[in-house]
């Protein structure tokens, strides 16, 4: 028996009285409930080679645990039954990362491109012969597409505290749609997406009017509202060209303050100003608010209000718009709980075994269930 799998039965072994019973783990565990996407290769794809790493705090519990078979699920709104009926042939690997990648123990946020780079010999193990699988017609969202490892083997998951990666790899040889793609629609998670922000308008003053008899305007820059955006603006319309521009930023709310001899107020506390000019006949106004990569900031909120600067406007000559309160919506996971390398076929005569290297996608992968039984 090879030493690899002496060691994987020795833990079997430890850790069979404490892990007996039907456990699930789930990864990642952002995804527990449902995923965000969904995704074909290389399940459903022409022949493939692929590996999904779990970095070792990506489970919903941080126990150790046998794995004796691994499962998937449609992703919605596509548990309808109404997909699948095909067989695939396929095999599958399981190992814990290694320990040397790039100068650093493998995780989803440094694997190599080079398939074999990323596994712990001692500890990689075939959990599934090269065999033929028939997909299940799925009408519901349970983990119904099961790959049960061969002969009641078992891969032995040191838990959390191994603080080692999971990495588990298929290569796909074929299937009975002639060996090209079928839709099969599995639940995946992808956390390089990141949310857009949100805002609301803070008191009802609407804004003063420009020398044009308009009113000016503030609007929120959302597609860019999330921590770590370097685009981020603060955006509007001072209705003239070469106007000089400021942001108000703060972080309450206070009755507002009108300006002397106008009808234009100040809606909420200023803590700092940025400055930028308008452009164009409309005025329109962009000024850089980049939003720091700090994670807390998620959820956060703050004011923001413009003003110009517009001689005749008024008595001032300023004139400013409404103020909004706006959330910054989280960014992307820093630390990502997966990732994967793929090396996709683009035909039905693929031979898997025989690529070596592939494309890393860092924070996305598929949701798996890992269970004992």
């Amino acid at each position: 028996m090879p030493q690899h799998q002496s060691i994987s039965y020795l833990l079997a072994a430890l850790l069979g009285t404490q892990l007996s019973g039907q456990s699930t783990l789930i990864a990642p565990k952002a995804a527990v409930t449902v995923g965000n996407s969904n995704n074909n290769i290389p399940f459903s794809w022409y022949p493939s080679r692929y590996q999904q790493a779990f970095a070792y705090d990506a489970f919903d519990a941080t126990r150790p645990q046998l794995l004796r078979s691994v499962a998937l699920r449609m992703a919605p709104p596509h548990g309808t039954g109404a997909y699948g009926g095909q067989t695939v042939i396929l095999s599958a690997w399981m190992a814990l990362g290694a320990t040397d990648v790039n100068g650093m123990p493998a995780s989803p946020g440094n694997l190599s491109t080079t398939f074999t780079a990323n596994l712990d010999p001692a500890t990689t193990q075939q959990v599934i012969l090269k065999k033929a699988i028939s997909y299940p017609k799925l009408n519901h969202y349970g983990f119904g597409l099961v790959f049960p490892f061969d002969n009641s083997l078992a891969f032995a998951w040191p838990g959390a505290t191994g603080k080692r990666a999971l990495v588990a790899e298929f290569r796909v040889y074929g299937n009975s749609n002639g060996n090209n793609y079928f839709t099969y629609p599995l639940d995946l998670w992808d956390g390089r997406r990141s949310s857009t922000g949100t805002y609301a308008q803070n008191s009802g003053y609407a804004g003063c009017k420009s020398v044009h008899q308009t009113l000016v305007l503030h609007q929120s820059h959302t597609s860019e509202l999330r921590v770590g955006s370097q685009n981020h603006m603060l955006l509007g319309h001072g209705w003239a060209d070469g106007l000089t521009a400021a942001g108000l930023i703060g972080f309450r709310a206070q009755p507002p303050v009108k300006l002397p001899g106008t009808s234009c107020v100040i809606a909420q506390d200023v803590t700092f100003l940025v400055f930028g000019r308008s452009s164009g006949l409309n005025g329109y106004t962009k000024i850089p608010l980049p939003i720091p990569p700090d994670q807390s900031l998620g959820n956060a909120s703050f004011y923001s209000q413009m003003a110009w600067l517009e001689r005749g406007a008024n008595s001032l000559g300023i004139t400013t718009s409404l103020s909004l309160m706006q959330t910054i919506a989280p960014g992307p996971d820093p630390n990502p709980q997966t990732g994967q390398v793929i090396a996709n076929g683009s035909s039905p005569t693929v031979q898997p075994d025989t690529l070596l290297n592939g494309g890393t996608v860092r924070n996305r992968g598929y949701v798996f269930a890992f269970r004992d039984y």
